[in-house]
């Protein structure tokens, strides 16, 4: 009995093909998706060194009595306000103050001022955003 195999040798030749074929489009689907997860990871680390600086220039400002402390709700206007020249300087990304509050204690012989702020950054033209909470601590500011 004689067997034909001469189709057998272009079936075997599609298949692997389609193989590689679908070995390569993985390979560059992988490769896509690492590019893009490392940009957004970069475009996230430049937005949370912005909001990093951000908390910086307030707590100068509240060193430097520029942002002071207030029960009033609408006093987080007066702080947006005060990082309005910083918001300008960075034109790729917007600085929102999103919360703010200052409390008052007292220890045996001095007044302390704790305030706690909440910055948002947010890249223009995209949902990225980094949110920086912190709290800082104006010690010593009189005497009884």
């Amino acid at each position: 009995m004689i067997t034909n195999n001469k189709g057998f040798s272009l079936i075997a030749t599609l298949v692997m093909s389609a193989v590689v074929l679908a070995f390569l489009s993985a390979l560059i689907y992988f490769v896509q998706s690492g590019s893009r997860t490392s940009a957004s990871l970069d475009s996230y680390k430049s937005s949370l060194e912005i909001a990093k600086g951000a908390s910086e220039l307030i707590m100068k400002g509240v060193d430097d009595d520029e942002i002071e402390c207030s029960d009033d709700a609408d006093y987080i206007d007066e702080v947006q306000e005060f990082m309005a020249p910083y918001d300008d300087d960075t034109t790729t990304h917007v600085i929102n103050v999103a919360s703010y509050r200052c409390e008052k204690f007292y220890t045996e012989n001095s007044e302390r001022e704790i305030y706690i702020f909440t910055v948002q950054v947010q890249r223009n033209n995209t949902d990225e955003r980094a949110e920086v909470d912190f709290g800082y601590m104006k010690s010593a500011l009189q005497d009884p």
